[in-house]
């Protein structure tokens, strides 16, 4: 019934569970297998099989969501007539005649003939086409002319052999997924050191894979699009007066790298803070008593830090900040309640961040959600217009750019 001995083994439970479950998802028009084997097998219960096959259908009898699996119907069906399906033919019995094409390589002869046997009995022989050749090259000169619906399998013994053109298997998988054809690509190893043989040629393949679409590719319809590109292009001379004052697509450093639980923050403030942590210290083990003895002194700190700008506008009699002094106060006592405490509170949060690593790496967030609570409130007591509350934001943000320059103009100090 088949040329191929080595079936139903470990790795082919664990190859053709994973493919038609894939298959069962993406339903392709076309699917190609480029090492195809045999469509069904005749078991002679070697002991490759009993530790494959024959452990998987015991272990799904007693799994549910294995024998659910399309993988199972099929074998438990097949495996009551004593035989193993291949890959072949569970594609062919999933996809059925919703795929226009099934494409098969291998070089083989009679594994050929049994996929072409198979066909006819389940009536698809008209949507099979068989090759007699190395897939290396067949399947390269396949894929210009295969839709994007399809569905490439690749299986080879090795990855990394290439064929007379120089091409590998790697290369097929690269330059199908470039064509955004979707592939299931294995490969095998022995040893240890055949896996880390693999893996590394794997890497250093894709990186300069990587590297060339870059140049070629990304690099070329990025230039002129780039969102530096469009806000110089809609506002000319007008951008470079902006990006005086605040930062525009930033390239000199990277930006953002802690993202603090600003929500948190606003929701109990630096005093419910502390008091979670008193909590915390009352019955915490020994080696954590020192972190929440610590935490509490910080909070205290900021508590103290906030009441200190409170006191530093009513000494210095400034008019102007005399609204922004109360709110120091408040955000000193409880959490914020309304849109300019919210926000005045995230700021706090974040000099007091900059003041203990000095790095304006800290981004603010999905502040949209946890800031939109207050805007709503406040604009639906009549005690917010949408006027004040952009001029809020607005003032925010130049202090988070301030940051950014005091921080470059120390650095320029310090090379």
């Amino acid at each position: 019934m088949a040329t191929y001995t080595h079936f139903g083994k470990q790795a082919d439970v664990f190859k053709h569970l994973v493919l038609c479950e894939i298959l069962q998802t993406e339903k392709p028009q076309v699917y190609v297998e480029t090492n195809s084997a045999s469509a069904i097998y005749r078991m002679s219960h070697t002991v490759e099989q009993q530790y494959g096959i024959y452990h998987f259908l015991e272990k799904a009898n007693k799994e549910k969501f294995l024998r659910n699996s399309i993988y199972y119907k099929l074998e438990s069906i097949e495996m009551e007539k004593g035989n193993y399906l291949g890959s072949p033919a569970l594609a062919m019995n999933i996809l059925e005649k919703r795929a226009s094409q099934y494409i098969f390589f291998d070089i083989e002869k009679d594994a050929l003939e049994n996929i072409e046997l198979y066909a006819g009995q389940i009536e698809l022989e008209t949507h099979i086409q068989t090759y007699h050749a190395d897939s290396l090259e067949g399947v390269i000169k396949l894929l210009p002319t295969l839709p994007k619906s399809s569905f490439l399998h690749i299986d080879p013994y090795e990855i990394d052999k290439k064929g007379i053109s120089g091409i590998s298997y790697l290369d097929i998988l690269i330059k199908a997924t470039q064509a955004g054809i979707k592939c299931l690509l294995w490969y095998g190893f022995m040893t240890e050191d055949d896996k880390m043989h693999i893996n590394q040629y794997i890497i250093n393949r894709l990186k300069e894979e990587d590297i060339k679409e870059f140049r070629e590719k990304i690099y070329p319809y990025w230039k002129g699009k780039s969102l530096e590109d469009a806000i110089k292009g809609t506002y000319g001379i007008e951008i470079n007066e902006i990006s005086k004052v605040v930062k525009i697509n930033q390239k000199d450093h990277a930006q953002g790298h802690i993202c603090p639980d600003s929500a948190l923050w606003l929701k109990l403030g630096p005093q419910g803070l502390m008091e979670k942590a008193k909590e915390k210290l009352k019955n915490c083990k020994d080696e954590q008593k020192e972190f929440y003895e610590c935490t509490i002194l910080v909070l205290e700190g900021a508590v103290h830090f906030m009441q200190r700008y409170h006191d530093l506008i009513e000494r210095e009699k400034i008019e102007s900040l005399k609204e922004v002094g109360k709110i120091c106060t408040n955000l000193s006592k409880r959490p914020p309640e309304t849109f300019h405490e919210a926000v005045q509170s995230l700021w706090f949060l974040f000099v007091i961040l900059h003041m203990e690593s000095n790095a304006s790496s800290f981004s603010p967030g999905r502040m949209d959600q946890y800031l939109y609570p207050y805007y709503q409130r406040d604009i639906e007591k009549g005690i917010l217009t949408k006027q004040e509350a952009l001029e809020i934001l607005e003032c925010l943000w130049l202090k988070f750019n301030q940051v950014v320059y005091l921080r470059n103009q120390h650095l320029h100090k310090h090379p």
